[in-house]
């Protein structure tokens, strides 16, 4: 159970593998510097030999238009009329060097020859094309060398240097020196030189100026390749964010592109000035990516930013200073940083209560097996055995069998976890370790020794306590002697519920009161929800202690019942005389039930409110099917583009969010404490695209109405009841009969930050300038409070307000346009696909409109479907496991009922055989373990429902506390149901063999106190 736990860092280091790539670190050219738009691969490889753990590989990442080969759309009209041309990317791979640093785990492709190529399924099917078809590439790389100057491009291609400038120069000079000495005089030599240096000159800027024009507008590949294959996702090789994409081969690009140089330069070029191997072009990479051997340990571990800084650091001091390092697996993974450490408490929780829960079945079936020892003990002592050898006896006999036992047990989780770790690694694609760590054998082995001495604590101490005589009848003195016990009543006992109740309190206090407020001071997310899992932990252990009193009551309830069913009424009876005489085997056994259901309960709650919190994060933050960020919003062309009948079909609909103005100041009237808010407006059509179960507002009816019709309205002010025109200043400004507010929705925190009432109006201090007077004024608006928001997708709002540095007011549009005067700008587009898409037409528009945003550099790209689908992957896997670990519940609670029910059968053999000899029937017998079986189920199941119930809403209630998200709780239905009818079923099987061969005896026999 441990180290199966231990997949879940795993399971969310694979979503974020999905979404960016496996790689740790990508090395790309500085922005800052444009010599160095390409990246020397020769020094990138030889700085990396330095770092033991480390391989790296280049990369080629170009943009491209895609489009069928003249012979297929030739034959195929309706392809070529349904999809001309396609944007997309074409990375070149090593396929070499990225096979041997394991770069994408899922890329079970044989390397790319010349003309190969394997697309996105994306792209295929907006082309029309399946494997074995033909694609036509044109490969831009002078788009790509856009971005760097002119004076420093050629820097970049070292073979084209124009070598021969200087040479030529020289040799002019001197021919022209010595012929003009010999003929001329002095003035037509200077008049020879400078014609010839003009002349050179004006050559030289005319080859540089070809060389610039070829580079930045001709170096274009055109080229045709046959598609292999196509693939659904990235699958780590490379991230989301690049959409379609063709995957080619490095070394057939880097060949192309010397190609076209050879070509165009044997052309324009002398043969002097330039060099026509044009090797450099080998040594280029657009990025380098590089992995660690060490990959899956540093995000997996609990000290993940302090193991990857250390890694960065020792690999980007080896890098030259021309590289600029991205570390977008790492970034990713902090952005989950916090459902990770959630998940992990998870875990860690159910291997607790797992564990509690399998040492309390090994304590029952090791002190059932102890009485008949205890017995054998006894006869041992009339021989003059002592009690302290008896005793060491009884030790040596119980390891005896626990060491075996814990080897076997061992070997079979260790076979067990091989199984499941080649099972998730094969079939989600992740790294367990093939091994469990040396931490797991530890504690199972200090558990499985743990449990037999707490087994044998308590008949040990019965032992050493009674008599002889005692001891030998161990088997019936406990139900036949009558013993008279005289207490003190002015003296309270203690008890063990007792003493364990106040042991409970006092870790509490100390946790809380010492541990928990350090954590909480030194802001460390992991020990506090550490401290207050534990808290958890113990509160679960005091009220299910408390509850198998509740159970034991319910038990009674339904042996009640049972009563009132006719020919069951003499059987219910006997029963509940039969569960007094086994009221601590029962308790025991209610205990571990009622944890049991609990526990499962309560995993499955913790379970699924992970990926409930990952589902409403990612709807928070990406608040429609697709959303657009940009500074320079393509608006017009975005909008055509939407607005065509073909993707018009395909929408729900789309909005163009306008930017929010950041000037100004958010105050009281007082000016006690101001703030610096943002102000934006939205339309009513908005809360259409959005997720609306992921608002959380005061008055969310209205909010649609509020941005459809809000705006700033007058109230009378009220006069002073004086004549005022007496009074040098009024109060009150005659010459405005009214007051202007501007409704407004404002964070739930706003009034706590400014320290006003929530009826209270706000000021809105605007700057104005006066070009004219070359000032700037101070204007203020009352801002009214319609009502509070908490959370609002597409926006940062929070409850807290330490969380809200940068508060955001939300206005209506005809009141944002009354506050401000200048002209509405547009950054973010927000799109809702239909929920019928398929795959297919849903990856079509993500695709087309991701290729519309290639120009732009600031432009930001969101969709969440991807997302989704990796949660529910992920999903899957955890309910695997928690299904495993209920089925394990269910064999624990069977053998433990088992081996309760057959001790207790023993115990009571001779009340069953004065039960046959009064003319009780075997069928009866069986009926009456049955009832007291059932019965105990019964109370247990509905005491640990109702208890696991109550934990699950409050952990909810703390997550929701901390990620602010609305409240929900899960509660498996069908597997509570199938838990508690398997429960039964084996209860009732328990019973019929615990007392079969009992029954099997003669009624003489029996009633003698014979149980075998």
């Amino acid at each position: 159970m441990q180290c199966i736990a231990r997949g879940s860092n795993y399971l969310i280091l694979r979503i974020a593998e999905k979404q960016v790539g496996e790689q740790d670190i990508t090395l790309v050219p500085k922005s800052t510097d444009a010599s160095t738009v390409f990246l020397n691969q020769t020094q990138l490889d030889i700085a990396l030999e330095k770092s033991a753990s480390s391989q790296g590989t280049p990369r080629w990442v170009v943009p491209a238009s895609a489009k069928p080969s003249a012979m297929l759309r030739a034959s195929s009209v309706k392809k070529c009329a349904l999809s001309p041309s396609f944007l997309c990317f074409v990375i070149a791979i090593d396929d070499e060097r990225e096979s041997a640093m394991k770069l994408g785990r899922a890329w079970n492709y044989p390397p790319l020859q010349e003309s190969e190529t394997i697309i996105s399924s994306s792209l295929a099917n907006a082309l029309s094309l399946s494997p074995g078809d033909t694609l036509h590439l044109s490969v831009n790389i002078s788009r790509y060398l856009d971005t760097i100057a002119d004076d420093q491009l050629l820097s970049l291609f070292p073979p084209l240097n124009i070598t021969g400038n200087a040479t030529d120069n020289a040799t002019n000079n001197a021919t022209s020196n010595t012929t003009n000495n010999a003929t001329s005089n002095t003035t037509n030599n200077i008049t020879s030189n400078t014609t010839n240096n003009a002349t050179s000159n004006t050559t030289n800027n005319a080859t540089v100026d070809s060389i610039l024009h070829f580079l930045h507008s001709r170096l274009l590949l055109e080229r045709n390749f046959i598609i292999v294959d196509t693939v659904a996702s990235p699958q780590g090789k490379w991230s989301v964010a690049y959409g379609s994409v063709a995957v080619v081969s490095l070394t057939m690009l880097r060949e192309e592109t010397k190609r076209l140089l050879r070509e165009w330069s044997q052309q324009s070029l002398t043969p002097q000035s330039f060099d026509s191997s044009f090797s450099a072009v080998d040594e280029l990479t657009m990025q380098y990516l590089i992995q660690s051997s060490q990959h899956a340990s540093f995000y997996t571990h609990t000290n993940m930013g302090e193991r990857f800084n250390t890694y960065a650091s020792e690999v980007t001091s080896l890098l030259p200073s021309t590289a600029t390092a991205q570390y977008l697996l790492y970034t990713s993974l902090q952005s989950l940083a916090s459902v990770t450490v959630l998940l992990d408490q998870v875990f860690v929780m159910i291997v607790v209560i797992i564990t509690l829960v399998a040492a309390y079945v090994i304590y029952i079936l090791l002190l059932s097996s102890l009485k008949d020892k205890l017995v054998e003990l006894a006869l041992l002592r009339l021989v003059g055995l002592r009690k302290t050898s008896a005793i060491s006896i009884l030790l040596t006999q119980l390891l005896f069998f626990t060491l075996p036992g814990i080897l076997a047990g061992l070997l079979l989780s260790l076979g067990l976890y091989l199984l499941l770790a080649v099972l998730f690694n094969k079939s989600l694609l992740l790294d367990l370790p093939l091994f469990p760590p040396l931490s797991s054998y530890l504690l199972s082995a200090f558990i499985g020794l743990l449990s037999p001495l707490l087994a044998l604590a308590a008949p040990a101490l019965s032992f050493l306590k009674q008599k002889l005589i005692d001891a030998i009848d161990i088997q019936h003195s406990g139900v036949n002697d009558t013993r008279v016990v005289v207490k003190d009543s002015r003296k309270t006992p203690i008890s063990l519920q007792m003493i364990l109740f106040g042991v409970i309190l006092l870790a509490m206090g100390v946790l809380v009161f010492v541990y928990g407020v350090e954590a909480f001071l030194n802001s460390n997310l992991r020990r506090f929800l550490t401290l207050l899992n534990i808290i958890l932990i113990l509160s679960l252990l005091g009220i299910t202690i408390l509850s198998s009193y509740l159970s034991q009551w319910l038990a009674r309830l339904v042996s009640l019942l049972f009563s009132h069913c006719g020919s069951l009424a003499r059987c219910s009876l006997y029963a509940h005389n039969n569960a007094r005489l086994h009221r601590r085997s029962n308790f025991r056994l209610g205990l571990l039930q009622t944890v049991s259901q609990t526990f499962l309960l309560f995993a499955a709650c913790l379970l699924r409110l992970q990926a409930a919190t990952l589902y409403a994060n990612i709807r928070l933050s990406i608040p429609a099917d697709i959303s657009i960020s940009s500074a320079a919003l393509q608006k017009d062309a975005l909008a055509s583009f939407l607005n065509q009948p073909q993707n018009a079909a395909l929408c729900h609909g789309y909005e163009f969010v306008a930017a929010p103005v950041t000037q100004g100041t958010l105050t009281s009237f007082a000016q006690l404490s101001a703030l610096k808010p943002t102000v934006a407006f939205l339309t009513p059509h908005y809360l259409d695209l959005i997720d609306r179960s992921m608002v959380v507002t005061s008055d969310t009816e209205s909010l649609q109405e509020f941005f459809r019709s809000s705006h700033a309205y007058q109230l009378p002010a009220r006069f002073p009841p004086q004549d005022v025109r007496s009074v040098p200043a009024p109060s009150v400004d005659l010459a405005s009969a009214y007051q202007t507010f501007f409704p407004a929705l404002l964070p739930a925190s706003i009034h706590r930050d400014l320290t006003t009432h929530t009826t209270h109006p706000l000021l809105l201090r605007s700057p104005i300038s006066q070009t004219t007077q070359q000032t700037t004024q101070q204007t203020s608006h009352q801002i009214a409070q319609v009502a509070t928001v908490q959370k609002l997708p597409g926006f940062s709002f929070s409850k807290y307000n330490y969380l809200q540095t940068a508060p955001t007011l939300l206005v209506s549009e005809q009141t944002f346009t009354s506050l401000f005067s200048e002209d509405i700008h547009y950054n973010r587009l927000l799109i809702k696909l239909k929920d019928s898409l398929t795959e297919q037409q849903y990856a079509y528009m993500v695709d087309s409109t991701r290729s519309l945003l290639q120009d732009d550099a600031t432009a930001s790209f969101a969709e969440r479907r991807s997302l989704f689908h990796s949660i529910d992957d992920a999903q899957l896997a955890l309910d695997v496991y928690f299904y495993v670990v209920a089925a394990l519940c269910c064999v624990l609670l069977f053998f433990a009922t088992w081996i309760s029910i057959q001790t207790a059968s023993r115990d009571t053999s001779h009340e069953m055989g004065i039960f046959r000899a009064i003319g009780g029937s075997s069928q009866q017998l069986y009926w009456i373990f049955i009832i007291e079986a059932i019965s105990n189920t019964v109370g247990s199941t509905i005491s640990g429902v109702v208890i696991g119930v109550g934990i699950a809403s409050l952990v909810s209630i703390q997550m929701n506390l901390l990620t602010e998200v609305p409240f929900s709780i899960y509660v498996p239905y069908w597997l509570l149901l199938g838990v508690f009818v398997l429960t039964v079923a084996l209860n009732i099987t328990a019973s019929v063999l615990s007392i079969n061969t009992i029954v099997k005896q003669p009624i003489a026999f029996i009633a003698k106190g014979g149980s075998i």
